[in-house]
């Protein structure tokens, strides 16, 4: 059985969502799921009823591989996502198809692209930090309370009479930081 998905950004966009479930009836949808709402939304209310809809053996179709996800890390969790449960991924405009050979490789060369600009990003930040420190510019992450407010919570933990737990509340923060404060703060 194939399911179609189509999406458009804006109301003023209802004649293109209009003619891609026209597209997607002519490539043999029998359902369709349909929303006017952003990409970039994370909460796509008809592709998450779609998504727990979708059943193993369907076919998900869709006319253009941009209707689906909101960045390329989010469409890969959603085709990896269909294909862990058995689910076709089938693309109109780029003839995308995890059921081909062709297809998965698609799919592959998708995910390693997406894996590698990761990398190329987290390097591209610590170079930045490193150079950053070598100018003497970086601070690291500044606290969030006062030295004086760490420090009474510090003598609070010291003292004895508090649980570590309790304190840890009191100044909203972990228990792992009100040790770093205290080795931090030599208390």
């Amino acid at each position: 059985m194939k399911i179609g998905y189509a999406r458009v950004s804006t109301k003023h966009q209802r004649e293109s969502l209009d003619q891609q479930i026209v597209i997607l009836k002519k490539a043999g949808c029998e359902e369709i799921f349909s929303e006017m709402m952003s990409g970039a939304n994370a909460k796509r209310p008809e592709l998450t009823k779609l998504l727990k809809h979708i059943k193993p053996g369907h076919t998900l179709v869709i006319t253009s591989i941009d209707r689906l996800g909101r960045s390329l890390k989010d469409l890969i969790d959603i085709i990896a996502n269909l294909k862990n449960r058995s689910i076709v991924f089938q693309t109109l405009k780029e003839q995308m198809d995890t059921s081909t050979p062709t297809g998965m490789l698609m799919f592959n060369m998708m995910g390693s692209i997406a894996e590698f600009e990761r990398s190329l990003i987290n390097r591209r930040i610590y170079d930045g930090v490193q150079r950053a420190k070598q100018q003497g510019k970086f601070k690291g992450r500044r606290h969030s309370v006062d030295e004086k407010i760490r420090k009474d919570y510090v003598k609070m933990m010291n003292s004895g009479d508090y649980p570590i737990s309790y304190v840890s509340k009191m100044a909203k923060v972990s228990r792992q930081t009100l040790y770093n404060w205290k080795a931090e703060l030599a208390i």
